[in-house]
């Protein structure tokens, strides 16, 4: 009867012991993760974040249609700058924003620049670039390349090239006759992948340029957003056409 009791206590004991591993080993495939929902409550501006980017000192910054937020891992800071949120079967017109360095730079609401300086928190509104004071059309996405060039895609006006000072300024379009020429004036995504080439996602395929060299790619396919993961695939999504994905063998 002793004999029974203890074995019956270690039955017991070891069948709790594998509940418990099974649940670590659960806990292990799903990668280990708890999310904090934060909202409102917590001081967020609105409850519908359009874009995020994480500056040089570690500070996060969300956009949303009521304002940028800065958040420092447990209090708010909000700044008067609206952002677009509109998603539509065949647009998507979102606010954008990118830390470089001591700037972060916004598309708000209505496609404006705007350069905020990570330094004094004070905000300029970029609507002329160039030694001829260029006005700039409505933008949809930027991005900056290793040479610290400011790649912007419009909605309807193609791209533009411009150097760090903002004073050289280079313009293509699906009407230009010159080395880059565009599949269309309509974009929607900018990328830099590893060899410093840039994706032009267009609502006619993808523009990949390096330097004065353009290949195209998926010719009357929407294109809409892109990424590459670490072996070198390429995915881009679609709008209407699902995801398209380009292996690296």
């Amino acid at each position: 009867m002793r004999y029974w009791l203890k074995y019956f206590y270690l039955r017991q004991t070891l069948l709790i012991l594998l509940i418990i591993g099974a649940g670590a080993d659960l806990w292990a495939q799903s990668g280990g993760l708890l999310f904090k929902n934060i909202t409102i409550e917590e001081g967020l501006s609105q409850n519908s974040v359009v874009d995020i980017a994480t500056d040089h000192t570690g500070f996060l910054w969300m956009a949303t249609q009521d304002g940028l937020n800065r958040y420092d891992g447990k209090n708010f800071m909000h700044f008067d700058i609206r952002f677009d949120d509109i998603t539509e079967p065949k647009r998507t017109r979102l606010g954008r924003i990118m830390a470089n360095g001591n700037d972060l730079w916004m598309i708000a609401n209505g496609g404006r620049l705007l350069r905020l300086d990570l330094l004094t928190y004070q905000v300029m509104e970029i609507d002329k670039i160039g030694k001829d004071s260029l006005k700039l059309p409505p933008l949809s996405h930027f991005v900056v390349d290793s040479k610290q060039r400011l790649w912007l895609s419009t909605w309807s006006d193609g791209l533009f090239r411009v150097d760090s000072s903002l004073a050289m300024v280079e313009h293509f379009t699906a009407d230009d006759t010159g080395k880059i020429r565009l599949n269309s004036n309509q974009l929607q995504h900018l990328y830099v992948d590893g060899k410093d080439q840039v994706w032009v996602l267009s609502d006619n395929g993808i523009n990949v340029i390096q330097e004065d060299q353009v290949k195209y790619f998926l010719p009357g396919i929407h294109t809409a957003s892109m990424d590459i993961d670490h072996a070198g695939n390429v995915w881009v999504g679609t709008l209407g056409s699902g995801l398209f994905v380009k292996n690296v063998t």
